[in-house]
């Protein structure tokens, strides 16, 4: 496909572009049968309500995949436990999860890696500039590339939380754009979210290109959203990151 030959920069969304969402594969791994044990609740009733809740619970430069206090207490008051107890215990729920998606990222078995590193290598070849925009917290982000051992393939990164704004903001696309001091049309933004990654770079003059992850994690949430329709098109659609390999 062409359209991308003059692109210097390309920026990454990191949730479900990257990094797929975590938070249903380390409910099932270990936190139900956890949190089942510490609460004498059924393991479906603590998987609902932990799924209910995050939902529910949503708000600026929330950390989804890591998990955060809000989204358990509320989980934990459906399931009925008092306040006084889910003050310690949403801790070491959090504690639990985040080192489960610690041992995950990390383990040899986990494949995706390999495609991620395999394209950003590849890209590094090619000459690239490789940037990073995160709606999330920065303990998130940056835990993630080391565990990961990728931050070293990017030359720019920043989470929502540091910036104080959120995509589809023009204003976190801009500082991209000034921190690498190129022309937004040499540069090309990827992510999956059809209204937090596309709309924006596009009417900035940047290229665009829509990631759809596989259906497992392609969920609609109130914070990313798949089953929407938009004006600006993306510049080209992918459902392999090993595909950028053809546009670049």
């Amino acid at each position: 496909m062409k359209g991308f030959e003059d692109v210097k920069v390309i920026g990454f969304d990191y949730g479900n572009t990257l990094v797929f969402d975590p938070f249903e594969d380390i409910l099932d791994r270990k936190l139900v049968k956890y949190v089942s044990s510490k609460i004498r609740k059924s393991e479906s009733k603590v998987r609902k309500e932990f799924v209910q809740a995050r939902k529910v619970i949503n708000y600026p430069h929330a950390t989804q995949f890591s998990l955060e206090e809000p989204i358990v207490w509320y989980a934990l008051e459906k399931l009925g436990v008092k306040p006084s107890d889910r003050a310690f215990l949403a801790l070491d729920i959090i504690k639990v999860y985040r080192t489960e998606y610690k041992k995950m990222l990390k383990s040899k078995s986990y494949k995706r890696k390999k495609e991620i590193v395999d394209v950003l290598i590849y890209l590094k070849k090619k000459g690239k500039k490789l940037g990073i925009i995160s709606n999330g917290r920065a303990i998130d982000l940056y835990s993630v590339l080391d565990w990961l051992d990728i931050r070293k393939y990017f030359d720019f990164t920043i989470s929502s939380e540091e910036a104080n704004i959120e995509k589809p903001d023009k204003r976190i696309f801009l500082m991209m754009l000034n921190f690498f001091k190129q022309k937004p049309e040499k540069c090309v933004f990827i992510g999956d979210d059809p209204l937090r990654d596309i709309p924006t770079p596009k009417k900035l003059g940047m290229k665009a290109i829509l990631y759809k992850p596989p259906k497992k994690y392609a969920k609609t949430m109130p914070w990313r959203k798949y089953n929407v329709k938009i004006k600006e098109k993306p510049d080209a659609i992918i459902k392999n990151l090993s595909d950028l390999k053809k546009l670049f």
